[in-house]
């Protein structure tokens, strides 16, 4: 049976009542949708008029062939278009097979170019290092030791082998006991800690005009046979003070040591070289070594040598692990490494990005690292054999102001850090470069937070708030104690012997010390 209209077999006949002419059933239908007339003979039809025919329900009966399909030439025909499509579509995939391969080719030409440029560049950079220092050897003129002056004529004699061997043995010595080692039975316990409380205050330090205490260290040693518990203290008013604080809070020592406000105070720990000496690092741009003779009865000191090496006020200073060399950091934007055995200027740092100048520094326990806060909110990570800059600490999305203090952890990988006109203490893990933890104080001074502290056990962090100290277990970071005593801003901390006393200053010209 063939439809009325495009002569082809029907799957779907229908027949006309009024006519008797077959169609495929969606063709007519369509047809009458539009015309209402039989497309055959031009009279009226409406889908009324037709009826559907039976054609049986046999399961084998399909789609009847087309045309081109019902003969044995129209069948090769098919198979021949179709082949000729395979054919074609193979080719082309060939074709894109061989151009990935070029492509691939070519690229793994360039990288193996590249890693030989890269090779050859690194070995002539190698090389270029060696002569420098090599001629930095042969050319430069050691100053004599008892020189009582350093100068920065230069940016300095440079990281010579014998720096970077004596900072690399001394990190790997530290790193293996650093990774072994736990907290003795002589360290202070969590209770210990927790029943902290004002063991003795020392007011009415350094002068009044202008008034308040900046920094603070303590030294618990035998030097020259005498036992000493001292407490050293840097003021604004410039003076230095000694305090034997656990023999009645005595003054053994009051001096005049700079023009300009103390910065930074610290105990020379070294002692099998010079007993009894520290350095002090203040605003009118220079750093002092200075040595306490406790042998005398009067405890004499004497200022030792003085470094020159910066064009504004110096706000950092920390000594290397090695006890061999010390780093200063000034508002002028650069850090300077200095060899104590020489007097003789090492490196001295600036970056082109760093214009509000540094506001504190430390070194790592370790010593291959050097930390630095800025006065407009960066911290940076310093590699100390290099003198780069290998990380930085996005500070804007951070900190708010001045980097106030920083304070590595025993344990190597923790850095703390507080600033100006902000409430919060952040913890950074080295190991990720990033911030994993804050602490946040609920009731912050006007100034914001002015000094962090961990202990020698890398157990403990001290965080001073205005006048008070609150002390944290390291990793769980739970509170516990909350001392207090100042009456103004605490500027400076220091963890004493195993951990079992602190000792604070501030802006009202106390000290204190708080223990078991």
């Amino acid at each position: 049976m063939f439809c009325s209209i495009t002569k082809e077999p029907v799957q779907d006949p229908v027949i006309s009542k009024k006519t008797g002419h077959l169609y495929e059933k969606r063709i007519i239908l369509k047809y009458l949708e539009e015309n209402h007339k039989c497309p055959i003979t031009g009279e009226e039809m409406s889908e009324d008029d037709l009826i559907e025919l039976k054609t049986g329900t046999s399961t084998l009966a399909g789609k009847p062939r087309p045309p081109t399909a019902t003969s044995i030439p129209s069948l090769l025909t098919l198979f021949q278009n179709e082949w000729d499509s395979v054919m074609l579509e193979t080719y082309q995939l060939k074709q894109q097979y061989q151009k990935v391969r070029q492509e691939l080719s070519h690229a793994l030409y360039q990288h193996d170019a590249a890693c030989r440029v890269i090779a050859r560049l690194t070995k002539e950079r190698n090389e270029a290092r060696e002569a420098l220092l090599n001629l930095q050897q042969t050319l430069k003129t050691q100053a004599p030791v008892e020189d009582t002056e350093m100068t920065d004529a230069s940016n300095g004699i440079g990281m010579t082998p014998e720096i970077i061997e004596n900072m690399s043995n001394t990190s790997n010595a530290l790193s293996k006991v650093r990774r072994k080692r736990k907290p003795g039975p002589e360290i202070a316990t969590h209770d210990d800690v927790k029943s902290f409380s004002n063991k003795i205050e020392i007011p009415s330090l350094h002068s009044t005009n202008p008034s308040g205490i900046l920094s603070v260290d303590i030294l618990d040693n035998t030097i020259s046979g005498k036992k000493v518990t001292w407490a050293l203290t840097g003021g604004k008013d410039g003076h230095i003070n000694i305090i034997d604080y656990e023999n009645d809070g005595n003054i053994i020592q009051n001096e005049k040591a700079h023009s300009k406000k103390i910065n930074q105070v610290q105990w020379y720990t070294k002692q099998d070289k010079m007993p009894g000496a520290f350095f002090t690092a203040s605003a009118d741009k220079t750093v002092k070594l200075w040595n306490c003779d406790a042998s005398s009865d009067d405890n004499t000191i004497s200022n030792q040598y003085t470094f020159k090496g910066h064009s504004a006020e110096i706000t950092g200073l920390s000594i290397h692990a090695t006890g061999d060399y010390f780093a200063s950091a000034s508002i002028d934007s650069t850090w300077s490494l200095v060899d104590l055995a020489t007097s003789q200027l090492i490196v001295k740092v600036a970056k082109d990005d760093i214009e509000s100048g540094f506001s504190c520094a430390q070194f790592h326990p370790d010593g291959l690292i050097y930390a630095t806060g800025t006065n407009d909110d960066q911290i940076r990570i310093w590699d100390v054999k290099s003198a780069n800059n290998v990380a930085s600490f996005s500070a804007r999305n951070e900190h708010v102001g001045k980097i106030t203090s920083i304070s590595f952890a025993e344990n190597g990988y923790h850095l703390a850090s507080c600033a100006d006109n902000e409430s919060i203490i952040r913890i950074w893990d080295l190991r990720k470069l990033k911030n994993v933890y804050n602490i946040e104080f609920e009731d912050p001074s006007t100034e914001g937070l002015q000094a962090v502290s961990f202990d020698p056990s890398a157990q403990y962090l001290a965080c001073a708030c205005g006048g008070d100290i609150r002390v944290y277990l390291i990793k769980q970071w739970t509170e516990l104690c909350h001392l207090s005593g100042h009456s103004d801003n605490i500027t400076s901390m220091c963890w004493g012997t195993n951990s079992k006393s602190l000792a604070s200053v501030g802006m009202d010209r106390s000290l204190r010390f708080y223990g078991i």
